[in-house]
């Protein structure tokens, strides 16, 4: 019986080979596209999960109430006073990122930007598979170190690593062992971990590090089985009221490690954060691309139907079942769907590199994976049901009699299924076009806006403290007016300027300890704030409304402040501005300038009140404004200036314009992955549209014949055949529009300031989806139209 059903299935499989390797070429793509989208939400919905006991981890999460601040990092004293007091907490472990570690191999300055200190008993929380040497060795040594598995393959090469030496802070770090690469969906990604103690072997440092009002480590804990985490967080918050009663407002929250990566609104976090939402839009994606295929299969099977009909009236005359007849045809969905499976097997290695590119995540290889085989496993299921079950209900249930007479069931027969699916299909296509135009208009208004600035040809780096180590402020004064006069006198170097944090980014915000003329004490607003020099205007082209800039031969100047637009409206600042009184954080000067606003965050953000103030001794970086196309000279004269005072620390520098792009990494990414898998939609659906346009033109062959020996050209006979399926693209555009204007409104939403919906935008997705069908339709159409009438009239 098996044995039969099998060759049944091939017969027909091989007989109809257009249709079949449509079917399995629409598949492949589809379960290829969904199988890679499905892979990055699984991901990124699995973070941290592979560390045993995962639901009992949580990190401590600080609430600064006041400020309306919420921190992933905790008083350093904070683990040891858990341990000590709270027996619910079963393990407790810190880590504090090494801050851009500098490292010497064999003469080499490194600049290792991805290191931490862990205490030792991180690894009693946390999973890491040892590849060699011993974490033993590690935690019993402060002066080793854990790297791995490729940052040793690029330190040592092919030569065995444990034991080498890497020289670190004027000390000798010896390698105690390798772990394997962190995984892709792992919140951890340091090359390079030290041990705490070698972090509090420094009398200095571990003065400051036990001090309970600084908030610089992130403290994880592992609670006992069925232990409440919120009445937990709740005795933590005891502990530092108990230790710090001038911090009574603040609280403690306890985060879930599997959380941490979705979470919004945390600062001073170690790991890079996804996004909840672009986790829902793609899993949307990945469904609406699954389900475009499936609907190619179910479209060409059942407009097939009437071919078969006659095969299925014999088969149930002699005896064959309607069991057995649904188990032939979901056969056949099987096997069809198999072999999509072999076609996408082949086709994910090919693709990963390029996906990798798109998502910034380091995959392993694919098909190494068991998840991976499960996300398959899954996705050939859902196509097999989605393909198989509605076909093979319908080709088993029709009436023997009917069938060898040609009847078959009259909604069938009309195909109004078929259109439906059409339709459906080309809306999910459509709306895919006018969201990935949208997006990619915004994108574009994000580039080319005015920011109110000019950060164009501009690298910024920061001295270290070592260079003004046991100088007085006067004296770091001085050593800063030289530097400033060498890079000024750099070859390609037109200005210089010093600030507190780059202005594409600035984070420091505070609430409280500012006051003004007029201002009510209970209003306490949210200020940022940056420290600036008198150069700072110039190099930038910042726009002064009243007033004027700093001006270094004013001692007062110190004192004052210039504020931007926002600031004099959201702090109800009255005219006239110029010269009131203001205090801030223990200064008190006057307010000397007002400069129009600009954005000094993401276009996400709306603008904030600003404070810009010049305070020499919080300046720590260096910005270089170059001439056009002399960059590269600018550079190598800031590199010589550079080290003729560091020695030891590499040259480390960014420009400006990289650090804006990277605001919206997130943003691009979303949209070059939209994209892709669009272009991947449209594909599909052409696929479905060119075995459906063939297959109508073989339908209606002697119509076609009849019509051309009656003078019809083959213009009017490609219309003919053309009309309906544009008409059904043009029911899909008119359903997504709606759709596609909601969803972008919502996006759009996430932008403080962002370009109007255009109605252009989805005109031209439905435009770009018409087009695409008509073009693939009008192929097949000409092609029976330039078919001799005589041939086709023959067999009448």
């Amino acid at each position: 019986m098996l044995k039969n059903l099998w060759r049944t299935t091939f017969r027909n499989l091989t007989r109809n080979t257009a249709t079949s390797g449509l079917n399995i070429l629409g598949l492949a793509v589809g379960m290829t596209a969904a199988i890679l989208i499905f892979l990055w939400v699984d991901n990124e919905l699995t973070f941290d999960s592979y560390h045993p006991d995962a639901d009992r981890i949580y990190r401590v999460t600080s609430h600064v109430n006041a400020a309306g601040w919420i921190w992933a990092a905790t008083p350093p004293p904070m683990a040891a006073a858990i341990r000590a007091t709270i027996p619910q907490a079963e393990i407790v472990t810190r880590i504090v990122p090494g801050y851009n570690t500098i490292l010497r191999k064999a003469g080499e300055l490194i600049f290792e930007k991805k290191s931490a200190y862990v205490d030792s008993s991180w690894f009693d929380i946390f999973h890491f598979d040892v590849v060699s040497g011993s974490i033993a060795t590690f935690l019993h040594n402060p002066y080793s170190l854990i790297l791995t598995e490729s940052k040793a393959k690029t330190y040592f090469g092919n030569k065995a690593p444990i034991g080498q030496l890497i020289h670190k802070d004027s000390l000798d770090y010896r390698v105690a062992a390798v772990i394997r690469d962190n995984p892709a969906n792992s919140s951890f990604q340091f090359d390079i971990l030290i041990p705490m103690q070698a972090l509090m072997l420094n009398p200095i440092r571990r003065t400051q590090l036990l001090q309970w009002g600084g908030y610089s480590f992130t403290t994880f804990v592992k609670l006992r089985p069925n232990t409440d985490p919120v009445r937990t967080a709740g005795l933590i918050t005891g502990i530092l009221r108990k230790n710090r009663p001038e911090d009574s407002k603040n609280y403690f929250t306890l985060t879930p490690l599997q959380s941490m990566h979705l979470e919004t609104g945390v600062g001073k976090a170690m790991i890079t954060h996804g996004d909840r939402s672009s986790v829902y839009i793609f899993s949307i994606l990945g469904a609406f691309v699954l389900l475009i295929a499936c609907i190619n299969y179910v479209n060409l099977t059942t407009a097939r139907a009437a071919e078969r009909a006659k095969e299925i009236g014999i088969r149930k005359l002699i005896g064959a079942g309607k069991r057995g007849l649904f188990a032939q045809f979901l056969l056949e969905s099987t096997l069809i769907g198999m072999l999509a499976l072999a076609v996408t097997v082949v086709l994910l290695p090919l693709a990963m590199p390029f996906f990798r590119e798109l998502t910034g995540t380091d995959f392993q290889q694919p098909l190494a994976s068991l998840q991976t085989w499960k996300i398959i496993g899954g996705t050939l299921l859902i196509a097999t049901i989605l393909n198989g079950i509605y076909p093979a209900i319908l080709l088993s249930s029709f009436k023997p009699l009917g069938a060898l007479k040609g009847r078959i069931m009259v909604n069938f027969k009309d195909g109004t299924l078929r259109r439906g699916l059409v339709v459906l299909q080309f809306t999910f296509s459509i709306l895919l076009i006018a969201c990935t135009l949208v997006i990619q208009r915004q994108l574009a208004y994000i580039r080319h806006s005015n920011p109110g600035y000019n950060r164009s040809q501009v690298f910024y780096f920061t001295l270290p403290p070592s260079v003004f180590r046991d100088k007085n402020d006067s004296e770091q004064s001085a050593l800063v007016n030289v530097i400033k006069a060498r890079l000024l006198a750099g070859a390609g170097i037109t200005g210089v300027t010093m600030a507190s944090e780059p202005i594409v980014a600035v984070s420091n915000g505070s609430s409280g300890g500012a006051d003004w003329t007029g201002h009510d004490t209970a209003f306490v607003p949210t200020i940022f704030q940056l420290s600036v020099d008198e150069d700072y205007k110039n190099v930038f082209q910042l726009q002064l409304l009243q007033g004027r800039w700093f001006d270094p031969r004013q001692p007062t100047d110190n004192k004052n402040f210039v504020v931007n637009e926002t600031a004099v409206r959201e702090l109800g600042l009255h005219p006239p501005i110029l010269n009131q009184w203001f205090v801030f954080q223990g200064d008190t000067g006057r307010i000397i300038g007002v400069v129009k606003d600009f954005h000094f965050a993401s276009l996400h953000d709306r603008i904030e009140p600003l404070l810009l103030f010049n305070h020499p001794n919080t300046q720590t970086a260096f910005f270089v404004k170059s001439r056009p196309g002399q960059a590269a000279a600018a550079l190598s004269a800031t590199r010589s200036i550079w080290e003729s005072y560091v020695n030891d620390r590499p040259f480390d520098y960014s420009f400006l314009d990289d650090d804006f792009n990277a605001l919206y990494q997130a943003d691009a990414r979303a949209s070059t992955l939209i994209i892709t898998f669009s272009g991947m939609a449209i594909l599909i659906s052409c696929l479905g549209l060119l075995g459906l346009a063939a297959f109508t033109a073989q339908q209606r062959i002697r119509e076609i014949g009849i019509r051309k020996v009656l003078g019809a050209t083959a213009t009017s006979i490609v219309t003919l055949l053309s009309a309906d399926f544009a008409r059904l693209v043009l029911l899909a555009t008119l359903l997504a529009t709606p759709i596609a204007w909601f969803a972008m409104h919502r996006w759009l939403d996430n932008f403080a300031y962002h370009l109007p919906l255009s109605p252009w935008s989805f005109v031209a997705a439905g435009t770009l989806a018409i087009g695409v069908a008509l073009l693939t339709i009008a192929s097949q159409s000409l092609r029976a139209a330039r078919t001799n009438p005589m041939k086709n009239l023959r067999t009448e």
